[in-house]
């Protein structure tokens, strides 16, 4: 009896746990559906798909589908994510029992970024909303071509002056809109950080390697109204590769001429909230002589290379719109510089440098957008200089601890005046820089030396900037400006010797205000027209104010008395498609430049003997180009390009030295023209083919030296091999043609280099 009692209290046990269970269960539901790609309608198969708030998530099979049950009723936010794609996040209702299908077509990085630019306004903006010549480099673009830095990749595109004159070998300088090849007129920012030394004002182009580049912005004309000193010719922003969803490797190495040697690595990922990247790369060659055949003795070598490049980046999401990273690089160099006396290595130079940086940034409906940024480089520079004069040796070392870094702060406000819709950007900057050099003589003249010739100097400066970008159906406002206080100090050069004069500099305070406006209206489908006016400006650069010494290969005073110089311009443009295959684009500028440094010749330097120049304020300078460009794509995989610059960057006014005016300015060529096929079938092969012409420019201030004109073919051949792998051979100088980038220094020649990428 008991026992009969206790199997009728077991089954009815039973029977309320299916009941039960059965009415939990039909308080869920189901989403199902698909995610693809949205370009190709391919099936994306290892994607996440999360419903947010919830720990229910799954990944997509196959052929793309996913599944995600016991979901409560309610609302919820769906997002599916994957590596190389936008996340995109969709609003579902489940109600009691019920089952959605939600699909996602997915937006590739790659093609969603190519229609925006952060670098125009400091926030997002469509490409067509902004009023400048503006240039997006994805990365399969830079890959594409045949090329082993970032500046290199530039080459291809009008308004850039890129000098390199040992290939690989050397160092890059850029420019921009013919503003001269003064370094520092041209604003470098690596992921939205200044990066121009306040010491001498360039950039070491070797720092990023190019296995670490996302994608490149290029806006060209005066931005000091958002940036400040520098952005006289543009501004170039290298933004370097993030963690993304779930996880990647790239390993790719590579040997070529010169003996090279070389392999990058790139790891990505990010889990729930915690993203991690680490990136390296390294590249070794024994290199070539640089000298023409005229200049070389018993005491000329090879220029050799090596050099070493680690980033690594963590980013955590505080929330859905929240995110905080802190970044850490490590550039380590040697550039043998083709000389070698008594020293065992030589003469050589190294930039050896950390940088670190830490950013915050929110969005939300107020502030719209909100980021803060601290970032600071440490460059280590030494120089082992030795030379040989009338029989008699010298050697000292240069060691140059240079500091540069600063602070940025600034949100964005939703606007609206009189139905224009607008977005208000404002915010703080501030920068820092200091330099404190030594020559050290070990021998001087073949004796013993301890001679100490130092160099020191800080910089400071402090901004406010706003701007407002308005836009309606066919036309859009840009009207900002910036105010900038600038501190230099603590200025000084010491010669224990007595041979240069010893002497301490005061205090030099400026400030400014740079305006810019824009308008771009939209007449139809596919057209574009775009006019602007702007100011720009730059403070003397440390070097200037405070040391004798050499500087790019001359022998320089300083002069504690020069004044920013600044710069006005104007722009106006027209790009339009006709049909799908055909886009033209035009671009005029005319620009004013007051106060302008100039190397200018003041005399000999008593110690070699060479031409002794000093950098002035020059009068004006008036500067004014076009930019035509053309590009056809027929067909998916296939572009044909051609484009030029026409330039003319003259001296109008210098009163202390008459002479110069009407002198163009030094190594800005007036005429360059590109010309090139890109192609790429993954089931075939990619290719890569440039024909670069860059005119004649004058290697001296009064245009009695100049470089001949040269052309070079470029090449890059690619094929994939299964799904993880690559392997390319890429050609500089294809056609193996001798020139001159600087009248000292011979190129490298024809350069090949094998590579085989595995990507996983």
């Amino acid at each position: 009896m008991k026992r009969a009692r206790s199997v009728r209290k077991a089954i009815w046990a039973l029977a309320a746990v299916l009941v039960l269970g059965g009415i939990g269960w039909a308080e869920t539901g189901t989403i199902s559906g698909k995610v693809r790609d949205k370009d190709t309608g391919e099936p994306l198969p290892g994607a996440s798909v999360i419903v947010e708030g919830t720990k229910l998530r799954t990944v997509t099979e196959d052929d793309g589908s996913y599944r995600i049950e016991g979901i409560p009723a309610g609302t919820y936010s769906v997002t599916a994510k994957m590596v190389g794609y936008m996340p995109l996040t969709t609003k579902v209702t489940i109600g009691t029992g019920e089952s959605a299908v939600l699909d996602f077509d997915m937006v590739s990085v790659a093609i969603w970024m190519k229609g925006i630019v952060v670098t125009a306004t400091r926030t997002e903006s469509p490409v067509e909303d902004v009023p400048a010549s503006t240039i997006l480099i994805a990365e399969e673009d830079a890959t594409r071509v045949s090329a082993m830095d970032v500046d290199d990749v530039l080459r291809m595109y009008p308004g850039i002056d890129v000098e390199r004159p040992n290939g690989f070998l050397g160092r890059g300088r850029v420019s921009l809109r013919g503003v001269g090849n003064e370094p520092g007129r041209t604003l470098i920012l690596v992921d939205g950080a200044p990066m121009n030394k306040a010491d001498t004002g360039s950039f070491n182009w070797n720092r990023v390697p190019l296995c670490d580049v996302q994608r490149i912005e290029i806006i060209k004309g005066p931005v000091s109204a958002l940036y400040g000193s520098n952005a006289m010719g543009g501004v170039i922003n290298i933004i370097t590769k993030k963690p993304s969803e779930g996880f990647s490797a790239e390993l790719r190495p590579l040997y070529g001429s010169l003996n090279t040697l070389g392999c990058d690595l790139v790891l990505l990922g990010k889990r729930d909230r915690l993203g991690l990247k680490l990136s390296a790369s390294y590249l070794a060659s024994d290199g070539y002589i640089s000298e023409p055949p005229e200049e070389r003795d018993e005491y000329t070598i090879k220029r050799d290379l090596k050099q070493s490049t680690v980033s690594c980046r963590m980013s955590y999401d505080l929330s859905e719109s929240s995110t905080v990273s802190v970044g850490y690089s490590r550039f380590d160099d040697h550039r043998g510089e083709g000389k070698r006396y008594r020293h065992e290595e030589g003469v050589y130079r190294r930039w050896d440098t950390d940088a670190f940086d830490l950013e915050y940034r929110t969005r939300g409906k107020f502030p719209l957008e909100f980021k803060t940024k601290l970032y600071c480089n440490v460059e280590h520079y030494y120089w082992n200089r030795e030379k040989m004069k009338k029989g008699k040796y010298t050697w000292y070392e240069v060691t140059v601890p240079r500091v540069d870094g600063g602070a940025m702060i600034q949100a964005s406000f939703d606007t609206d005046f009189g139905g224009a819709e607008g977005v208000l950007t404002s915010g703080l900057d501030y920068r820092y820089g200091s330099v404190h050099g030594e020559d050290a003589y070990r021998i001087k003249k073949d004796r013993p030396s301890d001679l100490k010739i130092t160099n020191r100097g800080k910089q400071q400066t402090f901004s406010f900037f706003v701007q407002e970008c308005l836009k309606t159906s066919r036309m859009n406002i840009l009207l900002g400006g910036r105010y900038d206080l600038i501190r230099s100090y603590d200025g000084r050069f010491e010669d224990p010797s007595g041979f240069l004069p010893s002497e301490r500099y005061g205090e030099k305070r400026w400030k400014g205000f740079t305006p810019r406006l824009g308008l771009v209206y939209l007449p139809r489908e596919g057209t574009r027209l775009w006019a602007s006016v702007g100011s720009a400006f730059r403070a003397p650069i440390l070097d200037d104010l405070y040391r004798n010494g050499i500087f790019r290969g001359r022998i320089y005073k300083a002069n504690p008395e020069l004044e920013p110089e600044t710069i006005t311009s104007a722009e106006v443009g027209v790009e339009h498609r006709i049909g799908k295959a055909f886009k033209v684009r035009l671009s005029a500028y005319y620009s004013v430049g007051r106060n302008y440094f100039y190397p200018v010749k003041v005399g000999k330097d008593p110690d070699t003997g060479r031409d002794l120049y000093q950098r002035q304020n020059i009068g004006k300078v008036k500067i004014y180009g076009l930019e035509p460009e053309l590009s056809y794509s027929p067909t998916e995989g296939l572009r044909c390009f051609a484009n030029a610059t026409l330039n003319s960057s003259k001296i109008a006014e210098f009163r202390p030295r008459p002479e110069l005016e009407g002198k163009y300015l030094e190594y800005t060529p007036k005429f360059k023209a590109n010309v090139g096929i890109l192609y790429a079938d993954p089931k075939l092969f990619a290719v890569g083919l440039i024909w670069r012409y860059v005119g004649k420019v004058y290697v001296d201030p009064e245009n009695t030296g100049k470089i001949d004109p040269y052309y070079v073919v470029d090449l890059k051949l690619s094929r994939q091999i299964g799904r993880y792998g690559e392997v390319s051979v890429s050609v500089k100088n294809l056609l193996d043609r001798e020139y001159l980038e600087r009248e000292d220094s011979l190129d490298p020649g024809r350069l090949v280099t094998f590579s085989v990428k595995l990507k996983y």
